[in-house]
């Protein structure tokens, strides 16, 4: 196997909302204020009582600071005024307040939770779907209730009860039920989206419940064959992996074995509810072991989800239209009213009306549409940041919420080191095709002129390679220096990631 470099992207220049801000007003200097103070209280206390050489020496003492600092505030002050003519200036109109633009360089390749799993679509499905538990805050290891009020864990570790809210409504207008989140489960699974089929995110699910990747062929040692080869029974395994008690309000997963993990699983909107009744309507699945066959493995675009939805969350899918858009407009009957934890500003209906994500793949048309303030946030590119930084009012530290003014002048608000599960791999090629000639290996021969076509697949140069690759260089000027090198696999801020691992 070989030796991989990994680099994680972690610290990502996430751009940017615009806003209209004047330059902050001159502040007087801290040092400046206080040693004025203290010369006052000095002199008072000398007018007060009879005058010692010492108090008469730190009075002097206290002048001379004083003078001092004036100068050095002044100096500052002048440096400061000097730096600002250095920056240009810009401003911008805030055009709609009630609307959110995001201008974006990749759209969804399906809206179906069964099939979602690239982060275009994570950004549309998080606010049109609920799911069954809630990460608190940045913890990737406490959660909160959310469709479920409460859920328990036997004490092996295999049976998960999750009690499921009462008052909940679809966005296109039916009930929630235990049953919804029951079939929300057996039809994804059944689709066919996973790991020994069409490669989608439910493979994630298949290995708690059933210790396998997917359904499978015969012979792929999946749920098909672990069944005997029967179709039926593959369904009747899923459905008994999870159950719905519409009368006591519960759904219950069993699993195969003890996953630790499986909790943060159901804080995905893969774990989100259907409405299984307006499914059916709409054509799918009717939840018939005997038919399941009939929907699996549908091309991306020929589910009924594909370009809808009717989920629970705080907003509501206006449309898509693939190549250009896709629109959200709040839920005004969204059932949370408090928020979902002490401190959480996940707590009700949004109070920005209506989001726009366009697609515009065209760096110099998402920048120009953004100077113009008709994009409220658009996606950097680090290549092109050398064009919108002197533009940037204000650099915020995510991490530290540190603010800092990088142009008084500026109109757009940056925010650095925002986490993203994002990792940058360099991967080596075993056997590099050269038919019809390859002119990336030069002669083909290891005699200094190329390469053979099997170079990698020796450990030691594989080894070599990763021992001389110089990270900091390629954080420096490929990541703009926003990026952390990898310490294996697992990246930093994910359960399992450890500080002191070998690099």
């Amino acid at each position: 196997m070989s030796k991989r470099i990994f680099l994680v992207a972690m610290l990502v220049l996430v751009a940017v909302m615009a806003v209209a801000c004047a330059p902050a007003e001159d502040e007087v200097d801290p040092r400046v204020a206080e040693l004025e103070q203290e010369l006052a209280d000095a002199q008072a206390a000398l007018d007060e009582a009879e005058a010692s050489g010492e108090d008469e020496d730190r009075l002097a003492e206290l002048e001379a600071e004083l003078e001092a600092a004036q100068q050095a505030a002044e100096e500052a002050r002048q440096a400061a005024e000097a730096a600002n003519a250095e920056f240009p200036s810009y401003s911008v109109e805030f055009k709609n307040p009630e609307t959110f633009t995001h201008l974006v360089i990749g759209e969804p390749e399906s809206l179906d939770p069964a099939i979602a799993y690239d982060a275009a679509t994570m950004q549309v499905l998080n606010q049109t779907y609920d799911r069954l538990v809630f990460p608190m805050g940045e913890s990737v290891e406490e959660f909160v209730p959310m469709l479920a009020t409460d859920w328990t864990i036997s004490p092996d570790g295999l049976v998960y009860t999750f009690t499921i809210r009462e008052g909940v409504t679809f966005h296109a207008g039916g009930t929630l039920e235990p049953h919804d989140i029951a079939y929300n489960f057996h039809r994804n699974l059944l689709l066919g989206w996973d790991f020994l089929g069409a490669g989608g995110p439910m493979g994630l699910y298949f290995d708690p419940f059933f210790g396998t990747w997917g359904i499978g062929e015969e012979g792929d040692g999946g749920l098909l064959d672990m069944v005997g080869g029967d179709d039926v029974a593959v369904c009747e395994a899923v459905m008994d992996a999870v159950v719905a008690d519409d009368e006591a309000g519960t759904v219950t997963m069993t699993l195969a074995y003890p996953a630790t993990y499986f909790i943060q699983l159901m804080s995905q909107y893969w774990a989100a509810a259907q409405d299984m009744e307006w499914m059916v309507e709409q054509g799918a699945w009717d939840g018939d072991c005997t038919t399941w066959r009939d929907w699996y493995l549908p091309e991306v675009t020929g589910t009924h989800l594909y370009d809808q939805e009717n989920g629970t969350g705080p907003y509501i899918l206006d449309h898509w239209t693939p190549g250009e858009e896709i629109v959200l407009v709040k839920n005004e009957d969204y059932w949370l009213d408090e928020p979902l934890w002490e401190g959480s500003t996940i707590d009700g209906v949004p109070e920005i009306d209506t989001v726009v994500i366009r697609l515009v793949e065209e760096w110099g048309t998402r920048l120009a549409t953004f100077q113009a303030g008709d994009a409220d946030m658009i996606d950097p590119e680090l290549a092109y940041s050398a064009q919108i930084d002197p533009m940037v009012k204000e650099w915020i530290d995510y991490n530290t919420g540190e603010v800092t003014i990088h142009n008084p002048n500026g109109i757009f608000r940056m925010y650095q080191y925002l986490p993203a599960a994002n990792s940058t791999d360099m991967f080596f090629n075993f056997d590099i095709q050269t038919e019809g000639g390859n002119p990336w290996i030069g002669s083909g021969q290891l005699d200094g002129r190329g390469i053979p076509p099997d170079f990698f697949s020796d450990i030691h140069i594989r080894k070599a390679f990763n021992y001389c690759f110089d990270r900091d260089t390629f954080i420096e000027d490929v990541q703009q220096g926003d990026a952390i090198p990898h310490r294996g696999p697992i990246i930093s801020g994910l359960l399992g990631y450890e500080e002191d691992s070998f690099i």
